[in-house]
């Protein structure tokens, strides 16, 4: 049962690739937009705090306003990290696929593989 196993989780040989290199230039795009859309979603509700400390030391209505606004932004910027993270997240699975026979993959990649599988 165990070689069978290890025969179906094999990779093919002698299977011609010609689309792998398009695949992963298009994986390198969604990774180009995904990680400033995550740094703008982490570094962007700094601000907005900052702004609505503003408006609690100031009283002026225009601190809120901004913070307002800006959470709208903030949960826009969540929503599309979440969808490209997703995405690559597939990538990931289609294109670096964790195989017993190559242990050469790279750790960050198993590390996102692990935080996809559970």
């Amino acid at each position: 049962m165990s070689q069978l196993l290890l025969l179906a989780s094999a990779a093919p040989v002698g299977i011609d690739q010609d689309y792998l290199l398009q695949a992963r230039q298009m994986q390198a795009l969604s990774f180009a937009v995904h990680i400033p859309l995550v740094c703008f979603g982490i570094a962007f509700p700094t601000l907005v705090l900052f702004v609505e400390w503003l408006y609690l030391r100031t009283g002026d209505e225009l601190y809120r306003t901004l913070a307002k606004r800006w959470t709208k932004v903030v949960a826009a910027l969540f929503a599309a990290g979440v969808v490209t993270g997703t995405i690559l997240s597939f990538e990931m699975g289609l294109l670096w696929p964790l195989e017993p026979s190559t242990p050469s993959l790279p750790w960050r990649w198993s590390v996102e593989r692990v935080e996809t599988d559970v």
